[in-house]
């Protein structure tokens, strides 16, 4: 819904002449920033899962943990390990959810300056009946 929305308020804003590029640039935009921070986000998660896990459970090889993947963590590490595994999974997750909150609260800065028109366009006289 986000895209058909940010086209909508491009074709209305812009002047016709302009629509094309604009439309562009968004579109482009829009895939660059949903490629590179894909890529961003992993980074995030694997970095604080490590730094994570050397906190928590100093003892266990965070390549190992990395190369295992959540689905079958729980066959791989040990019981008494698992449950620091586990906290560290979780504190590298919502540290990589808070990249995307912070991310997602600086791009309404950009739909600050979007001058508010109406998408209705012109009301035509009815003829009265």
């Amino acid at each position: 819904m986000g895209m058909q929305q940010a086209l909508m308020a491009v074709q209305t804003v812009l002047d016709l002449a302009d629509v094309p590029v604009g439309t562009s640039v968004l579109m482009f935009l829009q895939t660059l920033g949903g490629a590179l921070f894909v890529s961003v986000g992993g980074n995030v998660f694997n970095n604080k899962l490590v730094s994570n896990l050397a906190k928590y459970v100093p003892s266990i090889d965070p390549q190992m943990v990395l190369s295992t993947g959540a689905t079958s963590i729980q066959k791989t590490i040990d019981k008494a390990s698992l449950a620091g595994v586990t906290l560290a999974y979780s504190k590298a997750l919502t540290q990589t959810y808070l990249v995307a909150l912070i991310l997602s609260a600086l791009s309404i800065t950009g739909a600050i300056f979007v001058e508010w028109r109406s998408v209705k366009g012109k009301q035509i006289g009815v003829a009265a009946a």
